[in-house]
Order: structure tokens, then sequence, then C-alpha cells
């Protein structure tokens, strides 16, 4: 299941995108300065339980030949495919799952954000979901010695998930589900995610744990998983072209041609658009007023903000604040 051979398939490579309604379908689509094209169809869900975990995943079909890139942040990652094929990775780590036969599924820890890959497929139907579990929420968790403990012992230590009728069966309902409005649909997300992380755990007592041993100096990906990465780390502070081009030994027309060459969009609209990403999921969990939303995506003036907002998500921020 793991492969980290090099892959000779270059792909158009994507490094913003966004979910989109259109009749009775959902698009993913992928943002560049040349505009929107679809790449992916059918149902998406996503949800943010408080400092726990996220989930997202769904029933969809590609529609063209893509990578995707962007960057991970330390987590504890499952990943289960019921139908399709999923190829994807973290820097050097690559994996490739196909559910021709039978579900599979991994679980990989990031003790350390790492470069994010996955390459789409054009006419191949998945149907998957990913569980993102936060450090900090499993440390408070551990108790007596386990399985757990030496499964977050080393950055990219992997499992193969064995995927029993249970958790084939929890991973289909979860995916069913539709989006949870209501304190009990939240619970029963909530409650299936908990059942499948819990049987899961129980693989890493007598499972195999793979560690990486993947040379770190053959990154056959380039440069730009490691611009991406290094933006994502630094969103938080002030970013310019000048110190983003000494930061990779080149100058910045150099930088800002190969990032238009490889992602169809400027250095400045890629951070402009995640840190407005950013702002969003801040919004949607309460964490920040529009304000302090305002100033931690760069903007002076709240009004500048909304306008950009509206024009990024199509609302302004008022409609994503928790109440």
């Amino acid at each position: 299941m793991t492969n980290s051979e090099v892959r000779g398939t270059r792909l158009h490579k994507i490094a913003l995108t966004k979910k989109v309604h259109h009749d009775e379908k959902q698009l993913i689509v992928n943002q560049s300065a040349n505009g929107s094209n679809p790449i992916a169809e059918g149902h998406f869900f996503s949800y943010q339980c408080d400092q726990a975990f996220a989930l997202h995943g769904g029933n969809s079909y590609e529609l063209m030949n893509s990578q995707v890139v962007s960057t991970a942040p330390p987590a504890v990652i499952v990943t289960l495919l019921l139908e399709g094929k999923l190829d994807f990775g973290y820097d050097d780590l690559a994996f490739k799952l196909e559910a021709d036969q039978r579900p599979q599924g991994v679980m990989v820890n990031l003790a350390k954000a790492a470069n994010f890959r996955r390459a789409l497929q054009a006419n191949v139907h998945v149907v998957k979901v990913n569980m993102m579990f936060h450090p900090h929420w499993i440390q408070t968790k551990l108790g007596l010695p386990c399985g757990m403990d030496c499964f977050l012992e080393y950055h990219k230590n992997h499992l193969n998930i064995r995927m029993t009728p249970e958790i084939i069966r929890l991973a289909g309902e979860l995916i069913a589900l539709p989006s949870p409005k209501s304190f009990i649909e939240r619970m029963k997300m909530e409650s299936l995610t908990y059942q499948l992380m819990a049987h899961i755990c129980q693989q890493s007592e007598a499972g195999t744990i793979h560690q990486c041993h993947c040379a770190q100096t053959a990154n056959q990906y380039g440069e730009l998983e490691d611009m991406i990465s290094y933006i994502e780390t630094h969103l938080s502070d002030p970013l310019n072209l000048e110190q983003l081009a000494q930061q990779f030994s080149m100058s910045v027309s150099n930088l800002q041609r190969r990032f238009k060459q490889q992602l169809g969009m400027t250095v400045n609209l890629y951070i402009r658009q995640r840190r407005l990403e950013i702002a969003k999921q801040h919004l949607e969990s309460g964490l920040v007023t529009i304000t302090e939303a305002a100033y931690d995506a760069g903007y002076q003036h709240p009004s500048n903000f909304t306008i950009a907002f509206k024009k990024a998500f199509g609302q302004p921020p008022t409609a994503f604040v928790k109440l």
C-alpha cells in the first residue's frame, strides 16, 4: 500500500479549491487567476468539532486529472476509502489505496506539518472519509501505556487499517449523514467519529506500525510544495515577495513566474485567499469577532475585509458568525 517510487505522470497542480452548489450537486472547483474549473462533483461534507477533530469526505466523481497540493498540520490523520482509488502523500511518504476488492484505510501520525498532495483521476468514483485528530486532544486522552503511545512516538508513523465490517458500517453511516444543524445531529456525527477511532486505535495494539525510512533529500515534487508549506506556516506573519524570494534563493520575478506557471495564480492571491479561508473557519468556530478576523487576515479596515470576504465566499462575514 505504501509506495515511495517516483511517479512520472505530470499533472496540473492545484493549490486552492472551494465547494460550490450547482442544482442538486456540489462541485469542488479550483481557483486560479484564469477562472474556476470543476475538479470533482457529488456529495461532500465537512465538520469541525472544537479543538478535537475535523472531518471531511463524501461520495463523488473526479472530473479531471490534477494534483492538489497543500500543507497538512500536525495531526493523527485517518483515511478510509470505501470505493474507488486514492493516490496521496505527505512529504516523501506516499500511499495508493484501491478499494476494487475491498475497502482500505490508513492512519498516519504527523508530529509536524508536512507537504500534502493528492492526485485526482478523471472518471474515478470515490467514497471516502478523512478524520484529522488534533495532537493536544489526543495527549489529553492518553492514560495507561497502549499501542497509541508507540504510534505517536515518531513522525510519519503509519498503520494499515484492517477494514472490519464494523468499521465499514460506521464509515458508511458517517458519510451518509446530512450536514449537522441541530444538537442531536452533531452528537450523532461526533459519536460515530469516536466509535470509528476507538475501533481503529485498538488495531494499534496488535497491528504493525510502519516507520518512514524514505530519503528526506529526495523530494521529487520540486520546490512548489516547500513554498506552500513555508507560506502556510507563516500566514499569521507579515509576508512579502522579497522575503519569500530570499528564503528560496531566487529573484522575485522568478518566484512569481514559477508560482504562476504551476498554480495559475500569483503569490499574493494565494496568501490573501488562504487568510480569508482561515478567517472564515475562525468565525464559524466562534473564536473571533469580525473585527478580529479582519485584522488577523491583514486588513486594517473591517469594511475592506467584508468586501474581499463576500467576493471570495459569496456571503458577508456575518453569515458565518457562530451565534
